[in-house]
């Protein structure tokens, strides 16, 4: 048999062995398993000599090994320890294991460093519109900024529409016109994936309605393309600019009017947008909508 006591002396794990030796790593898992332990955090002692963990422990029959667990802490990790660290973050988080998560961040758990897919502990939690999560990890100091490829948390957050996420990160100061690598901001984010509430948040809070992506789309255009009403409304009180072109040269009249979104014509003509201007291909909104046989909005046009 094999037993792992605690400092304390508390037993946490016995194994009964059958095929006459243990993994190391294997038995880490496993008291990670039952007891939530980071597998980065677990260092296994044979009478006071550390065990590796890609050894395989003798058991002989009838008798008993027994090893004890010492806690460690992330004081200056390495690289490679530091991703092994946001991995036990991630995992412990997605287990619901917040005291795990508490036992983390208390070790000294780098909250900033991203896992494989380019997100960190926060982005995760913003993702989730996981508040407790998000509280925790800003409580331990995570950047509520920090920039990986996929943006930020706030931008992250708004993507997903999770509104009551968003009036948390905007609190602990995060940045409202943070663009990823596509320039995107939470704003552009937000009106892309129809989220009013969360278009409404933003805008409120001072984003501007102006910045562009690598396209040059505006929150009004993606909006407008779309023909989401509500959000166009958002973005017309809060004084978006109704011309704005894009790479292509086009407006949101000329998207609205491309895609047969009627509603939305009507709204940016009252609006005063310019039904004059060519794209790139020097073709106006109503060019545009007769090329895709939209004759109402064609009708609409010729009425302005």
């Amino acid at each position: 048999m094999l037993r792992v006591y605690a400092v304390s002396g508390q037993e946490l794990i016995a194994v009964q062995v059958e095929k006459g030796s243990v993994h190391v790593a294997g038995l880490k898992n496993e008291l990670r398993s039952r007891h939530g332990f980071p597998v980065q955090m677990q260092e296994l002692l044979y009478n006071g000599i550390r065990v590796n963990d890609g050894m395989w422990l003798p058991v002989a029959p009838c008798t008993t090994v027994d090893l004890q667990l010492v806690l460690l802490s992330f004081a200056n990790p390495t690289l490679e320890q530091r991703q092994a660290a946001s991995n036990e973050l991630r995992y412990a988080f997605e287990s619901g294991r917040l005291d795990v998560v508490q036992s983390l961040l208390e070790a000294g758990a780098d909250t900033n460093t991203p896992d494989a897919g380019g997100h960190t502990a926060l982005m995760r939690a913003a993702e989730a519109g996981n508040q407790e999560k998000a509280k925790l990890l800003l409580k331990a100091r995570a950047w509520v900024d920090w920039e990986t490829r996929n943006g930020t948390a706030l931008i992250v957050a708004a993507q997903n529409g999770h509104t009551e996420m968003l009036q948390l990160l905007l609190q602990a100061g995060a940045g409202k016109d943070v663009q990823d690598d596509f320039r995107d901001t939470a704003l552009i984010c937000a009106a892309r994936g129809g989220h009013t509430a969360a278009v409404q948040l933003l805008v409120d809070a001072g984003a501007n309605t102006e910045l562009t992506n690598l396209y040059r789309d505006t929150p009004l255009k993606y909006a407008a393309e779309k023909g989401d009403l509500c959000v166009v409304q958002v973005l017309l009180r809060a004084g978006a600019n109704r011309n704005r072109k894009n790479c292509y040269g086009r407006t949101a009249l000329m998207y609205a009017a491309k895609n047969g979104k009627s509603e939305i014509v009507q709204v940016l003509l009252e609006a005063a947008a310019d039904q004059n201007l060519q794209d790139n291909g020097r073709r106006t909104a109503s060019q545009l909508a007769a090329k895709h046989m939209h004759t109402e909005i064609v009708q609409m046009l010729a009425r302005v």
